[in-house]
C-alpha cells in the first residue's frame, strides 16, 4: 500500500508562523509557572500577578476543535467563538462603553483581568476591538495572518478614498467580521446569487467606486463571477472599479496539487474541520471534482477516532488488506495540525 500526501498539505505559512510564537509563549509560561511553583512552597500562584506573564486567545486561532483542545491542555485560556459573537455587533463597536461591559463578562466568566496579555488570532479582529485592546493592555500579541493584515490595510487605503468595498465571503466568519470593520460602507456577498441584489443597493446609494476583495479562504469561482458581474453592471456607468484577488494561493496550490491525483488513488481521505471554511472548500472541491471517480470513497475526517470509525466501519481495512486499495492520498487543510495527519500515516504504515 502506498500512501500519497500532495504538496502544500496542512498548516499555510501563516498558520505555521503564528504556530511557531504562541508555543514559545506556552513554553515561557509553563516554564514560569514551575518556578513559581518552587518558590512559594509548592502554592499556586495567581494568574495574571507580577511574578510571570498569562497569555489568553481571543478566540480559536484556528477553526480546528482537536488542536484547541492542545492548547488549553498546555494551559492557555482560549475564548470559544461563542461569546466573541458580540463582536458582530456596529453598534457594539461603536461605543467603546459598549464594547467595555460586553468584554467585562468575559473576563469574568473566564476568571481574566485587564494585567493579562491578550492574543489576537489568526483570522484577526474588528478595527475597532483592536483599538480597544491597545487602549486597555499594556501589552498584546498579534498573530493575524499577514496576508489577512495586508488585505485590512488595502480596504483602509481605498476606504480613505470613498470606495465602498465588496467582500465575497461567509458573513460570520472571523476574518470577514475583521475585514468589514475597515470600511465604512460595505457588502458582504455568500453566493453568486447575491451581487445583483447590491446592485440595487449601489444605485440607490449613489456609490460610484467600489473596491472587491476576497476572504482568504473562499471559493474563487464566486469571486469571479462577482467581478465579472459588477464589471458588466458598470460599463454605461460613471463608476471606477478595483479588484484584488485576496483569495489565498496555498488553498489552490493544494487543491491543484490534489487533483493531480485524482482517478490515481483508491482511496481519499481529507482531514479538517467542519466548522473550518477551508476545510470544507477543500473536501467539496475534491468531493465534486470530475476527476474524482471515487467518490463514495472520498472521506472527510476531523479526528484519529473518527478516521478509525470510518475506516472500520466501511470495510476500508479489509480492503486494504485484499489489495484492493492499494494507494491512499491524505491531504490536509490549512487548519489541521502536522500531528493528527502523521497519526493516521503511522496506523496506516503498520497495517
Amino acid at each position: 500500500m502506498k500512501i500519497i500526501i500532495p504538496k502544500f498539505s496542512g498548516f499555510c505559512p501563516g498558520v505555521k508562523k503564528a504556530e511557531k510564537l504562541l508555543f514559545e509563549l506556552i513554553n515561557r509560561l509553563n516554564l514560569n509557572n514551575n518556578k513559581n511553583y518552587s518558590n512559594t512552597s509548592n502554592k499556586k500562584c495567581n494568574k495574571g500577578n507580577n511574578f510571570h506573564e498569562n497569555y489568553f486567545l481571543l478566540g480559536p486561532i484556528i477553526h480546528n476543535k482537536y488542536y484547541i483542545e492542545i492548547l488549553k491542555n498546555k494551559g492557555l485560556t482560549v475564548i470559544d467563538e461563542d461569546d466573541l459573537n458580540f463582536l458582530q455587533d456596529e453598534n457594539i463597536l461603536l461605543y467603546e462603553e459598549n464594547l467595555k461591559i460586553f468584554f467585562n463578562k468575559i473576563l469574568e466568566k473566564y476568571n481574566l483581568d485587564y494585567k493579562y496579555i491578550p492574543i489576537i488570532r489568526t483570522h484577526g479582529i474588528p478595527q475597532q476591538f483592536e483599538y480597544f485592546i491597545q487602549k486597555y493592555f499594556s501589552k498584546y500579541i498579534d498573530l493575524t495572518c499577514f496576508k489577512i493584515k495586508k488585505i485590512q490595510n488595502l480596504i483602509k487605503e481605498y476606504n480613505k478614498k470613498n470606495f465602498t468595498t465588496i467582500i465575497s465571503g461567509k458573513k460570520n466568519h472571523p476574518e470577514v467580521i475583521s475585514l468589514k470593520s475597515f470600511s465604512k460602507n460595505y457588502f458582504i456577498i455568500e453566493s453568486k446569487e447575491e451581487i445583483k441584489n447590491i446592485f440595487e443597493k449601489i444605485k440607490s446609494q449613489n456609490i460610484n467606486k467600489i473596491l472587491l476583495i476576497s476572504q482568504t479562504t473562499y471559493n474563487y469561482d464566486i469571486f469571479n463571477f462577482a467581478k465579472n458581474e459588477i464589471l458588466n453592471f458598470i460599463k454605461d456607468k460613471n463608476i471606477e472599479f478595483t479588484y484584488f484577488n485576496t483569495i489565498c494561493e496555498i488553498t489552490y496550490n493544494r487543491e491543484k496539487e490534489a487533483q493531480n491525483y485524482l482517478g490515481k488513488v483508491d482511496l481519499i481521505i481529507i482531514i479538517g474541520d467542519k466548522t473550518s471554511s477551508n476545510s470544507i472548500k477543500l473536501y467539496n472541491f475534491i468531493k465534486n471534482n470530475e476527476k474524482n471517480n471515487i467518490k463514495d470513497k472520498t472521506i472527510f475526517i476531523e479526528s484519529f477516532n473518527d478516521f478509525l470509525s470510518i475506516f472500520l466501519n466501511n470495510n476500508f481495512m479489509t480492503e486494504v488488506k485484499n489489495n484492493k486499495i492499494k494507494k491512499i492520498m491524505i491531504i490536509s487543510s490549512s487548519s489541521t495540525p502536522e500531528i493528527l495527519e502523521k497519526e493516521i500515516v503511522n496506523y496506516l504504515n503498520n497495517l
